[in-house]
């Protein structure tokens, strides 16, 4: 549920139809970073290193892509 109300929200908010300002993956990774950083903490409600109990392949079972993904499907 989470997962697509932040799938929602990015394509709302046409990121993925903006990669024209954001060229640098590094950028797009540190965003990737703090969505997932967000989700782990939403999810487990801990904010140090308990929230990495949630691993990122779970984050991707419920669905979630990357920007990074998304940036590099989007050029070819």
């Amino acid at each position: 549920m989470l997962i697509r109300q932040i799938d929602r929200s990015i394509r709302a908010s046409r990121i993925t139809g903006s990669f024209s300002i954001v060229t640098v993956p590094d950028g797009l990774k540190k965003i990737d970073r703090m969505i997932c950083d967000g989700i782990r903490t939403v999810v487990t409600g801990k904010t140090g290193k308990g929230k990495y109990s949630l691993s990122y392949q779970t984050i991707r079972a419920w669905g979630y892509r990357s920007l990074v993904n998304r940036y590099y499907r989007q050029l070819s």
